[in-house]
């Protein structure tokens, strides 16, 4: 472990103690917004002081994450509910973590300028990993609120030619009245990962002494790897702007001989406008015999390129909810339009494509009831490229007082047929070259259910979805359709313990995959975390304990970086290996830190620790990481 960071990690708390201030004045929450209609969904303040540890991760936190064992790298999830469709950009998927989105982008509103600096670092100096981040927040009067982010993870990674380096930065606004709110932010995403296309032989992992006669240690830095001078690149911009304008009445009431004026809204004009310019270059300069069964360009070197720009335009119009007694739920009707261009590779040069597509669509919402709240979306495309392309979206939540426990119930589910996006259908590039004119629409039904006990810490939920058409990416990665139904099966039971200062937490996911061969899923996932919290002095407060995470061994998706897509395969199985961790977690006021043993049951069990076929975690090291929030 290299001394700079630690010592780093030490000045930043032992500051922390002895300057602290009083921030009795400060109120501070965040929210997002939804990218068609930019209706506000309240989120957690990044302060929660419990399992900060879990912020450090590619494996999940409760529930299991497929990646390529370093930080930063592209990963999915192996629960099929928590999965994301196909995106418009194919290649920025597996990057969907760390990739600035509409949906993620949070806003904020404090009564005293937030300032957040998290700095996490682990390994030696030829395998070191961190992760720096920065937020800053502040009001202008009560309306206007301006800041912006900056995160960057730069980790070289305990195996061969598996560096990364991202960099994300967005500068964002929110501004809100009873008339006009308007909330907007531009940025970038800017990945570079070094790819190595996994170990060469996994028994360097499961049985070492087979290869090296044990007669020499076998590191990970000495594992052979199959490619080196290779690199995955994704750089995307984002600008995005949702903006309304309520119509409505001032109602005056008179409380102790004061006048109070309230405005009502009656209906909103909804105006959502953003614009996306991403390009991906995958770079390898040279080519290893027999990795990629195809050189289509050169047998050399492979340099692809793609890129793609998109304009999308949403109006809507909306009756707000409770204006008056009889107004128990919200009605909004729109119109969005999409241009969507896409630049390939081909023979000689580059083609354009151009789509177009507009969509009539509708939302009735209740919000702010008391017993029910409910939301229903539909979707139909009218015009263009996905002329008929259809999407209803529902979910209901209720909340009951049973002996005298607040219960919460949930369901959703959607019915969706959707159009295969365009690099599904064309993609041309040295390694993968295919143009698909036969895909059908994909049919997607789903129907989930959810109860939970808040101050029981108890939650138990079941779905079933049913897929026909299904597109996915074969054993030899390239994208078919599964004409047949495939039926998913999921459920999910968490349950946390506490015993004064010991505290058991608990998630087990069980899932069912009827075609096991296009959709493989782990049949059961636990996380159990042990632990004990208490205070110190009163003021520090002390998490020390130690967590593991475990799922079936399955014939886990494999990775092709040529693509930067994950792909089935029939040849090895992922699973049925514990992943421990040991950790101190610390909470002093504004501050959180934390020392993390990563893996440290490595040697304790039989060795088999892949997450992804031919990708191992890493092995056992330190990490730590300190949050600071600076509020003046």
């Amino acid at each position: 472990m290299r001394m700079r960071p630690l010592f780093i990690l030490l000045l930043l708390v032992s500051i922390s103690v002895f300057a602290q201030e009083k921030t009795n004045n400060l109120s501070i929450y965040s929210w997002t917004v939804s990218p068609k209609l930019g209706e506000e969904t309240r989120t957690d303040v990044d302060t929660i002081p419990l399992d900060f540890q879990h912020y450090d991760t590619g494996d999940g936190y409760r529930s299991p994450r497929g990646y390529l064992g370093n930080l930063g790298s592209p990963s999915y999830s192996k629960v099929f509910f928590e999965q994301r469709e196909y995106s418009r950009f194919l290649f920025s998927q597996a990057f969907e973590p760390f990739f600035l989105s509409a949906e993620k982008a949070k806003f904020y509103n404090t009564t005293i300028p937030l300032m957040n600096i998290t700095y996490l670092t682990g390994g030696g100096s030829k395998s070191s990993e961190e992760r720096f981040k920065a937020t800053f927040a502040a009001n202008s009067g009560k309306k206007l609120n301006l800041g912006g982010e900056i995160e960057n993870i730069y980790a070289r990674g305990f195996y061969a030619a598996q560096g990364v380096n991202d960099f994300t930065y967005r500068l964002f606004g929110s501004y809100t009245s009873d008339r006009y709110v308007m909330h907007t932010f531009f940025g970038n995403s800017n990945l570079s990962n070094q790819e190595n296309g996994g170990i060469s032989n996994d028994l360097y992992i499961t049985k070492p002494s087979s290869l090296s006669s044990g007669t020499q240690t076998v590191t990970s830095e000495n594992i052979p790897v199959y490619l080196n001078e290779t690199w995955n690149r994704v750089n995307g911009g984002v600008f995005f702007l949702t903006h309304r304008y309520n119509i409505g009445f001032t109602k005056t009431e008179t409380k102790d001989t004061s006048e109070i004026k309230t405005f009502i809204p009656i209906s909103s004009i909804i105006h959502t406008f953003e614009y996306n310019n991403i390009d991906r270059r995958f770079i390898s300069k040279s080519l290893p015999t027999g990795y990629f069964a195809h050189n289509y360009i050169s047998d050399k070197y492979t340099n692809d390129t793609t890129s793609y720009h998109s304009y999308r335009n949403t109006v809507a119009l909306s009756l707000r909810e409770g204006f008056n007694k009889f107004a128990l739920f919200g009605l909004t009707a729109y119109l969005q339009n999409d241009i969507r261009s896409y630049s390939i590779m081909n023979v000689g040069g580059f083609e354009t494509h151009t789509e177009q597509s507009t969509f009539l669509g509708g939302e009735i919402s209740r919000r702010n009831g008391k017993l029910i709240n409910y939301q229903a979306i539909g979707e139909l495309g009218v015009l263009g490229k996905d002329l008929g392309q259809m999407t209803l979206i529902g979910n209901l939540e209720t909340r009951l007082q049973i002996f005298k426990k607040e219960v919460r119930f949930k369901a959703n589910g959607f019915i969706k047929n959707l159009n295969p996006g365009f690099y599904l259908n064309t993609y041309h590039s040295n390694h993968f070259w295919w143009d698909n004119n036969a895909f059908q629409k994909e049919r997607r039904v789903r129907v989930e259910g959810e109860i939970s006990i808040p101050e029981k810490h108890f939650l138990i939920k079941a779905g079933v979805e049913n897929l026909q058409n299904y597109i996915y990416f074969n054993n030899e990665s390239l994208p078919t359709q599964e004409s047949g139904n495939i039926q998913i099966l999921s459920g999910c039971l968490s349950k946390d313990f506490k015993l004064g200062k010991f505290h058991f937490d608990n998630q087990i996911y069980g899932q069912y995959s009827s075609n096991q061969d296009v959709i493989p899923l782990p049949t059961v996932s636990l996380y159990h975390n042990l632990y004990v919290l208490t205070k110190l002095a009163n003021v520090l407060t002390f998490q020390i304990g130690a967590d593991v995470r475990y799922h079936s061994a399955y014939y886990a998706l494999d990775y092709q970086p040529a693509l930067s897509q994950f792909h089935t395969q029939n040849q090895i199985k992922i699973g049925n290996y514990p992943l421990a961790c040991a950790y101190v977690n610390m909470f002093l006021k504004r501050t959180r830190f934390y020392i993390m043993y990563y893996h440290v049951d490595k040697g304790l069990v039989e060795p088999n620790y892949f997450s992804t076929p031919h990708y191992p975690i890493n092995p056992m090291f330190m990490k730590v990481g300190v949050s600071w929030n600076f509020n003046n």
